[in-house]
């Protein structure tokens, strides 16, 4: 983990902590799930990239 990111994720998990139960379960869920969606999404650019790099794209009307 890049280390400009500890403090940060220090900070929010000290937030988190201090939450009712009912409020830290979709706090949590969501950020968990955000690394997924970013991977999903670059995944998805990449792909795109690879079709323009290949000729395939086309001009929009």
């Amino acid at each position: 983990m890049d280390a400009t990111m500890v403090k940060p994720l220090d900070r929010a998990m000290a937030e988190l902590a201090v939450l009712p139960e009912a409020d830290e379960e979709p706090i949590a869920g969501e950020l968990l799930a955000h690394p997924e969606t970013l991977r999903s999404l670059r995944s998805n650019i990449e792909a795109g990239l690879c079709s323009l790099d290949a000729g395939e794209g086309r001009r929009r009307a």
